[in-house]
């Protein structure tokens, strides 16, 4: 166009010169409209609506940047933008008809000028294919190409220094290229920093526009992406590019991308939301674009199936299946799941064998598919249901060849293939070759919870406790919130750390043990080496209290009861030596609660000892007429043998002299009836009890109670000839 302008003001003929060249203009304009055109219905973009009131303030906005390029944006929200282009589109078009009508005067009228009009005709001409309304595309501006417009922006500032008087056109020309280069280079230089990257593009575009979705989205791909990024910045991107994206297309990208964060992450829950918002988007889309929606519908339904069969809602997993085959009948993926759901439910019944009708339903199942599977080739589910068929057929070997020749070829196709490939080796009792598998995997997918935990569990099996640990470590530096992983690390670190307890001293796993209750507060089992810990340091009743809460946890753990029947014995020890009221009833505790196999000859011997003690300090108390102190005496030795007959009795003559006729009757027939089970003389217990009774004023009970002397259960007990004669007497003065 350059040359044919130039052209113009040397050619004779001025006539026929400007409708040349507007005529020459008009087909390269209509040229490249097609060729866009086209374009954008290859790609897809021609389906965005478009408004005529957007053209003015399009070709407005590039006019204004050309002229004063601040601020600039790669890519503008749409709705925004639009929104803005088309407000008061009346006096913008206007405005646009003075300037191209205006540009057109003075590129017809004679003189210098005329560079001026040509040059914003051209820079307008540039433009044309970003004009927001034809062909529709799925920008509303396009600052990134304003270069295609510089050329005629030249012509202006030639046409701008040419009106200059001759003798200052070079000083002209010259001050203008200086007051350019001082204003624009530092700008400049600060913007082509912006370009070096692809993080710091977007970031100044929002910048500009804090709210882009498309903004966002494409920040957050980067730091996933790219070497350079940062993967844990990229989740609160990608969500807030969901928050502020506006087309439905935009808004597909995120929540998928987000899925498979989030599935990565093992968050299924959370996977499962944005699948369910993708389907929503892909199903609105499926409206307007029918066969371009249909596989993505297709294929966010099979996610969809798999995340739910993971987190055992199989139901509705069944359903989503049903939604696929219902959208594609023959799609291999869901006939495989199909199959393959069919046997897992019929296995959970545990049949000795597999009905051959039941055998050729799922056969003709997976012939429906056979055909695309064989066509399209990678179809992990499929081929999955294809092996299990040779497992019931009783080829696990051909079952694990196929799966192997699947996973060589495909390698990145399914997780679950490596899964079932791990867990074929371990029914055939290989667990060589599950490990192998396993940690091939890891190679693709080192975010997954699931290949972690599958090979933890089998390292864990094998009593490899140091490989899983360093396994279970490397899955944390990926996913380092991960709960499941954390909770794993801390089960083996505790198992590595009681594996030491008999071997080294507890400062040698105290730091595995603090680690593991990092990773997992509640683990019950490390309040139980955590006491072996506070042990070792003397601090023996907070020892016994984690002793205590672990053996409550841990009813069935032997070594954690008998440490806990340890911990006991060790703090009454230590009351008894602060001379804590408290130890011999810590010492009672134990006898009550100890298994038989617990050594306690010490501790009975300690505790007869102190019960004759208190007996005899009973005793005296008795003697001196002191009722009360004899009471408390007795009950004191009571707490720490409560079936002797001997306290019982004692306690009951303390509180009948006290005449607490009523509680000592009730105390002397404890007494009485423990007597006579043992084989003993109940005299003393049964004449003070009739006593009580007599006290009381209760005759009839004292006279049945009497009764027991002539029983022949009990007759011979009564060996005392003096006691036995005190209650014949006492019961002859009823009569």
């Amino acid at each position: 166009m350059g040359p044919l302008g130039i052209s113009r003001k040397e050619q004779k003929d001025r006539a026929t010169t400007p409708g040349r060249l507007l005529l020459v203009v008009g087909v390269l304009c209509a040229l490249i409209a097609g060729h866009h055109l086209l374009h954008s219905w290859a790609v897809g973009t021609a389906g965005f609506k478009g408004d005529p009131k957007a053209v003015p303030g399009t070709f407005l906005h590039y006019l204004s940047l050309l002229f004063y390029p601040e601020p600039l944006a790669v890519f503008y929200p749409r709705g925004q933008t639009l929104s803005h282009f088309q407000a008061h589109s009346l006096a913008k078009w206007i405005f646009l008809g003075v300037v191209v009508i205006g540009s057109g005067l003075l590129y017809f009228r004679r003189g210098m000028g005329s560079w001026i009009g040509l040059g914003i005709w051209f820079a307008l001409a540039a433009l044309l294919p970003f004009n927001g309304f034809l062909p529709a595309t799925a920008l509303p501006a396009a600052d990134r190409y304003l270069y295609l417009a510089l050329p005629g922006l030249g012509l202006v500032l030639l046409g701008l220094a040419s009106l200059s008087p001759r003798g200052l056109r070079n000083g002209v020309v010259g001050l203008i290229t200086v007051v350019l280069a001082v204003w624009w280079i530092p700008q400049v230089r600060a913007r082509s920093r912006d370009f070096t990257r692809s993080d710091r593009l977007w970031e100044s575009n929002l910048v500009v526009f804090p709210k882009d979705g498309v903004s966002w989205f494409n920040l957050g791909l980067f730091h996933l992406q790219d070497p350079e990024g940062s993967p844990e910045k990229a989740l609160p991107m990608l969500e807030k590019a969901l928050a502020y994206s506006e087309l439905d297309q935009h808004r597909l990208k995120a929540a998928t991308t987000l899925f498979v964060l989030h599935r990565q992450r093992g968050e299924d829950e959370k996977a499962l939301e944005l699948l369910d918002l993708a389907i929503r988007i892909a199903d609105r889309l499926s409206k307007v674009h029918v066969e371009e929606a249909l596989p993505l519908q297709r294929d966010l339904r099979l996610d969809r199936a798999s995340t739910l069969f993971r987190l055992g809602r199989d139901e509705e997993g069944d359903q989503c299946i049903a939604e696929v085959l219902k959208l594609e009948p023959e799609n291999p993926e869901a006939l495989g799941w199909k199959v393959l759901r069919k046997i897992e439910i019929y296995e959970s019944g545990r049949p000795k064998a597999f009905p051959e009708a039941v055998l050729e339903e799922l056969h003709r199942i997976l012939k429906q598919g056979a055909a695309k599977a064989k066509k399209e080739g990678v179809h992990p589910h499929f081929l999955l249901a294809q092996a299990e068929m040779e497992r019931l057929k009783g080829n696990a070997t051909s079952a694990i060849g196929m799966m192997e020749r699947f996973r060589k070829l495909h390698p990145g196709a399914s997780m679950d293939i490596y899964l079932a490939l791990a867990r074929s080796y371990l029914a055939e009792n290989v667990p060589s070759g599950a490990i192998q598998v396993l940690r091939q995997g890891l190679l693709i997918w080192s975010y997954s919870p699931s290949l972690s935990f599958e090979l933890g569990r089998i390292f864990e099996g094998l009593e490899q406790y140091a490989s899983a640990e360093s396994l279970y470590r490397r899955a944390l530096k990926v996913r380092p919130l991960h709960p499941g992983l954390r909770k794993a690390l801390a089960r083996v670190l505790a198992i590595r750390a009681r594996r030491m307890l008999a071997t080294k001293l507890p400062q040698d796993y105290e730091g595995q043990v603090k680690e593991a209750r990092r990773m997992d507060p509640g683990l019950p089992v490390l309040d139980f080496l955590e006491a072996h810990i506070l042990r070792s340091k003397k601090e023996i009743r907070k020892a016994y209290e984690l002793a205590e809460k672990a053996a409550k946890a841990l009813p069935l753990d032997e070594e954690v009861q008998e440490f806990r029947f340890m911990l006991l014995r060790d703090l009454a020890y230590l009351d008894l030596l602060q001379k804590r009221k408290s130890a011999y009833s810590l010492f009672r505790k134990l006898v009550e609660e100890a298994p038989k196999n617990f050594p306690l000859d010490s501790v009975l011997e300690l505790l007869k000892s102190e019960y004759l003690r208190r007996i005899s300090k009973g005793e005296q108390y008795l003697l001196q007429g002191d009722g009360a102190q004899a009471e408390k005496a007795f009950r004191d030795a009571l707490e720490l043998f409560p079936d002797q007959p001997t306290a019982w009795t004692k306690l009951g003559l303390a509180q009948y002299l006290q005449k607490h006729f009523e509680e000592a009757q009730s105390t002397l027939k404890v007494a009485v009836e423990r007597l006579i089970s043992l084989g003993s003389d109940p005299g003393l217990a049964l004449l003070y009890e009739i006593k009580a009774l007599l006290a009381l004023g209760q005759k009839a009970k004292a006279k049945k109670r009497g009764k027991l002397l002539d029983q022949r259960q009990t007759k011979a007990l009564f060996r005392d000839s003096a006691f036995k004669l005190r209650i014949q007497k006492a019961l002859r003065a009823l009569k």
